[in-house]
């Protein structure tokens, strides 16, 4: 499957910008186009260094069911991030407001992704017109 066209004007192109690029936009819909082949995909940004072989890291999640593999930062609610966004994605529920205003970021420069969250940030953008930046 080739990499996605992203449109920056468009809610996928707002996922992403003109000055960080649109490559998660791209892989999200390129995970999305590739779901018959592919139901979690890494993502590895360039700058992104690892000490030892690539396949240790991904042998070792390789049974891990999780959606979403990353490092995460978490805003606590007294935080202007936290303020700022009173909505978050969850696969398994619509999307809500968090009751205690707090936020947790996911940090994207080395990230798995299944199917599953990428469906949803699909169903947020396009049809509930949700927006959202994919380092927020």
């Amino acid at each position: 499957v080739r990499q996605p066209l992203v449109v920056p004007s468009s809610p996928w192109g707002l996922f992403g910008g003109k000055f960080v690029g649109y490559s998660k936009a791209a892989f999200v819909l390129w995970l999305l186009r590739s779901h018959t082949s592919c139901h979690r995909a890494w993502q590895i940004e360039d700058d992104v260094f690892f000490t030892g072989p690539w396949s240790a890291l991904f042998n070792a999640y390789s049974a891990d069911e999780s959606h979403i593999i990353a490092s995460t930062i978490h805003h606590p609610s007294t935080s202007y991030f936290a303020h700022e966004r009173t909505c978050f994605l969850n696969i398994t529920t619509r999307c809500r407001s968090a009751e205690d205003r707090s936020l947790t970021a996911v940090v994207w420069p080395l990230l798995r992704m299944s199917h599953a969250v990428a469906s949803e940030i699909a169903r947020a953008l396009t049809t509930q017109r949700a927006k959202g930046f994919h380092e927020a």
